[in-house]
């Protein structure tokens, strides 16, 4: 009976981590920042082969790639902070699994215009 007790307790906690997880973006004004439209946009780019300098096709980067690609990128804001990112990529889909904008410094309301200018809002 009591390790019911400790077992539920242990789920109760862990579903609260999960929720405070999920609403870890980075956000404001009615913008928050499209983590995996940035990662898309990488996912997006050309994979070029180091030993040969080819591109790969998506067949070839499928195959010589793990299912899931790490990355990790930045993006400069103009005369403001750098921003990271990262990114999970299933590279035989072509498909963000991950995204997530790592926390910087405060951003100005500057920053948040290029922000939405640049497209990186979330659509609601």
């Amino acid at each position: 009976m009591k390790s019911n007790h400790i077992v539920t307790a242990a789920l109760i906690f862990a579903l609260a981590g999960c929720s405070t997880q999920a609403n870890d973006k980075i956000s404001s004004g009615g913008c928050t920042i499209d983590a995996k439209k940035i990662c898309q946009e990488i996912a997006n780019k050309p994979v070029v082969d180091s030993m040969t300098g080819l591109e790969l096709d998506p067949r070839e980067r499928a195959e010589t790639q793990p299912r899931t690609d790490r990355e990790h990128t930045t993006f400069q804001i103009p005369n403001g902070p750098l921003m990271s990112v990262d990114c999970q990529i299933n590279t035989e889909h072509n498909s963000v699994v991950y995204a997530h904008v790592n926390k910087g410094p405060q951003l100005s309301d500057n920053d948040w215009q290029y922000i939405k200018s640049a497209g990186y809002c979330e659509e609601r």
